[in-house]
């Protein structure tokens, strides 16, 4: 219920500009922003490094990590997510795959018209 309602908030106009985090702003944070942007078709190399950054700091590591090194939980966090979405449904693009995603858990095609309306624009 709270990534529906999370994701929601980004098909609503109303309610831009929006200020995600977190309390380490990378599993919460880090989840809603991969899922937003492979919805909005940003390629998968960039996915990694926006997720990636939030390891840059010691902060950045979780009291569940075996190690000191805070990038443990980068490459098995995200590494989770990125392989669930991308193998959501077999044969389609990690962007065909966040949709499908957002659809299986409640959000609505025309919800996901207005989260794309409202953060893409043409570039000329």
């Amino acid at each position: 219920e709270a990534l529906l309602t999370e994701i929601r908030v980004f098909a609503n106009a109303d309610n831009f500009p929006i200020y995600v985090h977190c309390s380490l702003g990378r599993d919460r944070t880090g989840t809603i922003c991969f899922l937003i942007n492979a919805l909005l078709g940003v390629g998968e190399q960039d996915l990694f490094r926006d997720y990636e950054i939030s390891s840059m700091a010691r902060t950045g590591k979780s009291k569940d990590s075996p190690t000191s090194e805070p990038s443990y939980m980068t490459g098995v966090v995200f590494q989770y997510l990125y392989d669930y979405i991308k193998n959501f449904q077999p044969g389609k693009t990690l962007q065909e795959n966040a949709e499908a995603f957002m659809l299986s858990i409640g959000i609505t095609e025309s919800e996901i018209s207005a989260i794309r309306k409202n953060m893409l624009e043409d570039v000329k």
